[in-house]
């Protein structure tokens, strides 16, 4: 569990490359939270108000939109002090991750 409200969390290049950091102070400049930053909320789009719709790093159901950043949750969760075997799947690092990060 991290000391800092909110972290550890991803935050995204210009590139759309994303990573987790464990806290403000270890994000480069110029990295965001949003990976698509040029993508705007029009003004006619209401705002989620449901927080269990609004978009999160990772979700319980199989993305297929986006790679899943195995080598990245890897890394975190190494990081974390959580040790799990390279042959662990997907769907189970996906689960951990939602756990543990």
């Amino acid at each position: 569990m991290s000391k800092f409200p909110g972290w550890p969390a991803w935050r995204y290049n210009s590139e759309g490359e994303g990573r987790i950091f464990q806290s403000e102070a270890e994000v480069p400049k110029g990295w965001t939270a949003n990976p698509f930053p040029d993508r705007k909320t029009s003004s006619t789009e209401e705002p989620v108000k449901n927080k269990s719709t609004a978009k999160k790093p990772f979700s319980r159901k199989k993305q297929t939109a986006e790679p899943f950043p195995r080598a990245e949750v890897m890394a975190a969760l190494k990081e974390a002090g959580i040790v799990v075997k390279d042959s662990i799947s997907d769907d189970d690092l996906r689960e951990l991750a939602l756990e543990e990060l």
